[in-house]
């Protein structure tokens, strides 16, 4: 496309803020407006560039409790099988 000097070039992009997979490539997804001067001239599809994979359960746990709730899950699981291996030792060590 061509513009004259002086014409102010600008876009209008419609889209979503995210998407949701899964999706697959070339799929479209929303749209560019080209405006000279204010005006629309041309209108270019978003499409996927590649697939877009659906989220996996450990992706969506992070998404819903965010990252600091998950650590602190995973961090009470660990704290909890060394608590309860600590346990079995002791009953152990106490049958003998």
């Amino acid at each position: 496309m061509l513009v004259r000097e002086g014409e102010r070039l600008g876009r209008r992009v419609r889209a979503p803020d995210e998407l949701e997979g899964p999706l697959p490539a070339g799929r479209r997804v929303g749209s560019v407006t080209v405006l000279v001067d204010g005006e629309p001239v041309r209108r270019i599809p978003l499409v996927t560039a590649s697939e877009v994979p659906g989220a996996g359960t450990l992706r969506v746990l992070t998404s819903v409790v965010g990252v600091p709730l998950t650590l602190v899950a995973l961090v009470a699981i660990l704290l909890a099988a060394v608590l309860i291996a600590m346990r079995i030792r002791l009953r152990l060590r106490l049958v003998k």
